[in-house]
């Protein structure tokens, strides 16, 4: 099976989710959010416009017993290398392919989406230094010059003198797998 990459700028499994640019991604979520920008079951996360460690591993527990009892299996989660913040799992692809999508978008939409988005915005990403070291070897070998500090995925993107961030993109996805061949397969890029 190929590894996925989720987003560019876009959160694994959630359409609905707004993600932070290299500009903003310190920033926090809104002081207090209209209950019409989440969905109500996300809403006990979000409503005081932060979420903690603890609301966000509830949330992804709250996600993984959804897709468990929609029939699939599901890893369990770990810290991704990439950010160093959210966690990353496999759902195992089975039957067809418009239900597993349906359940699985589904299931993110409901429980974790918006808290996801929410919780990364309010940290600072750092990525795993192995992977920095092959994306910083992958990028050179791309002709971006590199000021050796980068920590991230938005300081890579920065350095490429570009927005959509392509070249980095395509580094980590290349490299994530060589450097952490046993991570789970859907990976999240996010700046």
């Amino acid at each position: 099976m190929s590894r996925k990459v989720v987003g560019v700028v876009a959160l694994v499994l959630a359409l609905a989710t707004g993600c932070s640019s290299g500009a903003d991604s310190g920033a926090r979520a809104a002081a207090e959010p209209s209950q019409a920008t989440y969905p109500v079951s996300q809403a006990w996360a979000l409503a005081d416009g932060i979420v903690t460690d603890a609301e966000y591993r509830g949330a992804t527990g709250k996600f993984t017993a959804c897709i468990k009892k929609a029939g699939l299996r599901i890893t369990t989660p770990e810290v991704s290398p990439i950010d160093g913040i959210t966690l990353l799992y496999d759902i195992a692809e089975t039957g067809d392919p418009d239900k597993w999508s349906k359940n699985v978008e589904g299931c993110s939409e409901a429980e974790v989406s918006q808290i996801e988005s929410a919780y990364i915005g309010e940290r600072r990403q750092l990525m795993d230094p192995r992977l920095r070291i092959a994306v910083a070897n992958c990028l050179s070998t791309k002709g971006v010059q590199l000021k050796g500090l980068e920590q991230n995925v938005a300081d890579f993107v920065q350095a490429t003198k570009t927005t959509d961030g392509r070249a980095v993109t395509e580094c980590v996805s290349v490299t994530f797998p060589k450097v952490f061949p046993k991570a789970p397969q859907v990976i999240k890029i996010r700046w």
